[in-house]
């Protein structure tokens, strides 16, 4: 029974070229090094994280200089004439920090901070709060506003470009990888979506629960954990991202002609229905805990070769 049901798992390829399971390796963690909780952070060009404080009573008006290689805090930078401010969503960009000012009532104002002068400039004024996270693909700066992503140019300060954007999830923090944005979901999960579209979804590890913020150095992505009962609860991690391969590709290799029969068994039967969408979706969820049985067990993948052989149309010559 456990084979059948393997062999079938392994028929049941995905839509993409590659397997949406893929996880994140846990390689750094530390304490909030300035005593409060981390509200959003980004990494600058500098090789420092700079940080927002959540706090409800002081502290809201800094941001927060931190060193990645130890977690120890170097620096604050705090905003000049208004101590009333909430710094809330801050980013980088060609050296230079952009944070989202939220208070409670007026005045709405995004900042553009140069960290080695520490000078203060309104960058731009939004007619609405913004909600989830800033982030900037270097040359605009996105934000999230209700149902749309919208750009402002750097340079300009004008709008350049906007996107309806329909998602059920609400976000705690934006980042750009160099292409696509990135955005963190209240349910620990990151979304890639490129041009106002989802195009992919990683799931963090279950131990870091309640993430907010989202930074990303140009390998490894990092967040803050605020939930009490995480063994990681109060702590900055540094996240590396670390693809699978699916099952099928274990068994047979990536270009493999029993892959492209699986892929074409896929796209023309399964995905025509809802009962086969339903099947594909099952695997999506389950082809991550399934490749990591499969690979170094020669064994168990030899056998479940030999089994889904038997349903494979191909002939003998071109099998592997």
């Amino acid at each position: 029974m456990l084979s059948v049901a393997m062999c079938l798992i392994a028929v049941f390829h995905l839509t993409t070229d590659r397997c949406l399971g893929s996880e994140f390796l846990i390689v750094k963690h530390f304490e909030s090094p300035f005593g409060e909780g981390v509200g959003d952070l980004t990494y600058n060009d500098d090789g420092y994280l700079y940080a927002t404080a959540k706090s409800l009573l002081k502290y809201g008006d800094r941001i927060y200089k931190i060193d990645p290689e130890n977690g120890t805090y170097v620096d604050f930078f705090k905003h000049p004439s208004e101590p009333s401010n909430e710094l809330k969503y801050i980013t980088s960009c060609n050296g230079t920090i952009y944070v989202d000012h939220y208070p409670q009532v007026l005045n709405h104002v995004i900042y553009k901070v140069y960290p080695g002068d520490d000078v203060w400039t309104t960058f731009f004024e939004p007619e609405n709060p913004g909600y989830g996270g800033i982030a900037c693909d270097g040359s605009n700066l996105i934000i999230a506003e209700e149902d749309y992503l919208y750009a402002i140019s750097l340079i300009t300060q004008e709008e350049t470009g906007r996107k309806k954007f329909i998602t059920i999830d609400t976000y705690e923090g934006m980042t750009w990888d160099g292409a696509y944005l990135w955005a963190l979901t209240t349910n620990d999960t990151l979304q890639k979506i490129d041009a106002g579209r989802i195009v992919e979804e990683r799931a963090l590890p279950a131990a870091l629960k309640k993430c907010r913020g989202l930074a990303y150095d140009g390998e490894y992505f990092w967040t803050y954990v605020s939930a009490l009962l995480s063994p990681y609860s109060q702590q900055i991690v540094k996240l590396k991202p670390v693809e699978e391969l699916c099952p099928a590709e274990i068994i047979y290799g990536e270009n493999s002609p029993e892959v492209a029969v699986l892929k074409y068994f896929r796209d023309a039967v399964l995905n025509k229905t809802p009962e086969g969408r339903e099947v594909i979706k099952l695997y999506y969820e389950l082809s991550p805990a399934i490749a990591a049985v499969l690979q170094g067990d020669e064994t168990l993948v030899s056998g479940i070769r030999a089994l889904v052989d038997n349903f494979l149309p191909l002939p003998m010559s071109e099998r592997n």
